[in-house]
């Protein structure tokens, strides 16, 4: 029996024809959209900050108090200069991150509330941090900085996933008028 088998494998390797190989040639393209290891600024951090402020008291008809729309911001606000000094965000991370709650915001504007703002905030900049960065930053890291569980984490990622149904490309176009809104030219 053995040399049945044998047998049928010599016979199938004989009839094996190779296809010819065809060789395409590589050219690596240069990205249309260049990320810079600029980081991200106070001034920026407090620009995306306020305009989500800004458009949540608009979009929900101002229902919160001054004092807690403003306690809200300032710590959204905290949260994001800690871990932008201890991560070194980048503007394109804060900037595409504010890309992606913006896409939230059109899909449905009660996925981003006061009471919900620090997660989908700090939820779409890890995220935009995943789709940018060379070497990523575990949640557990993003999490010790914040005092928070690493699953919090992951859990506020899975959701802007969700929402935008793994919608999280950014076109070089829609990067540069966000930036241009963000970081006036100097």
């Amino acid at each position: 029996m053995d040399k049945d088998i044998t047998a049928a494998v010599q016979e199938e390797s004989v009839q094996t024809v190779l296809a010819p190989v065809v060789v395409t040639p590589v050219s690596e393209q240069i990205p249309e959209i260049q990320f810079d290891g600029q980081i991200a600024t106070d001034q920026l951090l407090a620009r995306v900050t306020l305009d989500l402020s800004v458009g949540i008291q608009i979009g929900h008809q101002s229902q919160f108090g001054a004092f807690y729309i403003s306690q809200q911001t300032n710590t959204l606000c905290n949260k994001l200069l800690a871990l932008r000094n201890a991560h070194r965000l980048r503007s394109v991370e804060v900037i595409h991150g504010a890309i992606l709650l913006s896409r939230i915001w059109k899909i449905d504007t009660n996925q981003i509330t006061f009471d919900k703002l620090a997660k989908r905030v700090i939820g779409a900049l890890v995220l935009a941090h995943r789709c940018s960065a060379d070497i990523v930053i575990p949640n557990c890291e993003w999490a010790r900085v914040l005092d928070l569980n690493a699953s919090i984490i992951s859990k506020w990622v899975d959701e802007i996933l969700d929402i935008l149904q793994f919608r999280v490309t950014v076109e070089p176009e829609e990067y540069q008028i966000v930036k241009d809104a963000f970081i006036p030219l100097q």
